[in-house]
């Protein structure tokens, strides 16, 4: 009798623990995204887009503007690279903040890249260790100038040192659009900016890489997050137009708008600045770039988005 009360107790022991497992590892849910994110997904790819738009205005890229091998190049490469928003709400918040993110390197080291590579093929996110992350960061925080205007709790993210992070470095994807995202959300939490132990919500343009998806999975355990969903678009690659999916008819139509906005974007020769609210403020964006070439703008005055 005795016995077989511990066998049933081992048993469900075991069943507890099993089932204790079943819950960590459903903690982060990964949803088909269907048109509500598709139409968050097209605000971010414009905005990043403008930043391009806005940094190519300056005098020494109008080589690379009239070179219209390279600004194919370009339009291929910006119509691949991943797109997300990450929005983390907390107690006392009216707002969640939100985090913009792009994959790959800077706008300069994305221009080097296409110019030095000479080649369309391929995706910059997953070579970290070419150009140094250090030259990288650098001009990505400078780059802050180019994009447009965000609300008071909204943060564009820029590339981030792997010092100081509890996420694992994932070194050949550590510029995917949701690892850099992740990493300035965990400074915010670092800096006590925002509290631990909220709710992440992720809209990206791509179903995550598995590096991505151990550090989403990470990173809700580390902070102790109430909930996190990803909000992903499914890929129509292999699968007939006449069996997709709801997700992955809004992938399709994502794909398709994205393109178009590029191609009317980055015109060879004719690209415009974007994004701003007047033509003054458009103005001053080139004056600083021609002061920050210059060496009259230090680098951490442009670290905060206005």
């Amino acid at each position: 009798m005795n016995r077989h009360l511990h066998t049933m107790r081992a048993a469900l022991a075991a069943f507890l623990l099993l089932a204790c497992t079943w819950a960590a590892a459903g903690a982060v849910e990964f949803l088909p995204g269907e048109a509500n994110t598709k139409g968050i997904l097209e605000e971010e790819a414009r905005f990043h887009l403008h930043a391009f738009q806005n940094a190519l205005q300056h005098p020494k890229h109008a080589p690379f503007v009239n070179d219209e091998n390279l600004m194919g190049k370009l339009r291929d490469h910006t119509l691949r690279s991943t797109v997300a928003r990450v929005e983390y709400r907390y107690n006392g918040a009216r707002t969640p903040r939100i985090y913009h993110a792009r994959s790959g390197r800077s706008i300069a080291g994305t221009l080097r890249w296409i110019a030095d590579a000479g080649s369309s093929a391929g995706s910059d996110s997953t070579s970290g260790s070419e150009g140094g992350w250090a030259a990288d960061i650098e001009e990505d925080v400078a780059e802050a100038r180019f994009y447009p205007r965000l609300g008071a709790n909204e943060v564009r993210v820029a590339a981030r040192p792997h010092v100081g992070s509890r996420l694992r470095p994932f070194a050949r994807h550590g510029r995917d659009a949701e690892l850099k995202a992740l990493r300035e959300l965990e400074a915010d939490l670092n800096k006590a900016i925002i509290p631990p132990g909220g709710e992440l919500e992720i809209f990206v343009s791509q179903p995550p890489c598995v590096s991505c998806t151990q550090a989403i999975t990470q990173f809700a355990d580390t902070y102790k997050l109430r909930s996190a969903v990803v909000h992903h678009l499914t890929s129509t690659k292999d699968v007939p137009a006449a069996r997709w999916s709801a997700s992955q008819k809004a992938y399709s139509e994502f794909f398709t708008g994205r393109r178009t906005l590029i191609n009317g974007a980055l015109v060879t020769g004719r690209v415009q600045a974007a994004g701003f609210r007047s033509e003054t403020e458009a103005l001053g964006l080139l004056e600083g770039a021609e002061g920050f070439q210059s060496g009259r703008m230090k680098v951490g005055k442009s670290a905060c988005v206005p």
